[in-house]
């Protein structure tokens, strides 16, 4: 009996002697597993942070969009103003926009004519719908 305890013990011993010598470490695994969560954790933050850098911009280009078309619209194709010579009346949206081209991409872009081109209305855009938000 003394034996057998005695051989149990040893067996036991070895045995977990040997696990031990033969088994990976799990040190090297579990560290490895830290830096690649490390690295996928960087990964998160810098995509939040440019998709919080690129919202940020889209609410700029937003504010400038609603800012530029507001002004438009105050102008208008029927506001009149005096000509120089105070004779006659000239209307004020064909003296800061005399080039069709930017006329057209005007009412393509920031505003909307009303019938019969006497006001204009504020066409709504979202920020992916802007064509100078996006680079």
């Amino acid at each position: 009996m003394f034996i057998a305890l005695v051989s149990a013990v040893v067996g036991a011993i070895l045995g977990a002697y040997l696990t031990k010598l033969w088994a990976p470490n799990p040190a090297a695994e579990i560290t490895s597993l830290r830096r690649q969560v490390a690295q996928f954790q960087e990964r998160i933050d810098a995509f939040e942070a440019e998709r919080a850098a690129q919202k940020q911009e889209d609410e700029l280009w937003i504010s400038k969009y609603e800012n530029a078309a507001s002004q438009v619209v105050k102008v208008g194709p029927a506001l009149m103003i005096r000509s120089p010579e105070g004779d006659s009346f000239m209307p004020l949206y064909g003296l800061i926009f005399p080039d069709p081209h930017t006329k057209t991409r005007i009412q393509t872009f920031l505003v909307k004519p009303e019938s019969g081109f006497t006001s204009f209305s504020m066409k709504m855009l979202s920020a992916e719908q802007l064509p100078f938000g996006k680079s």
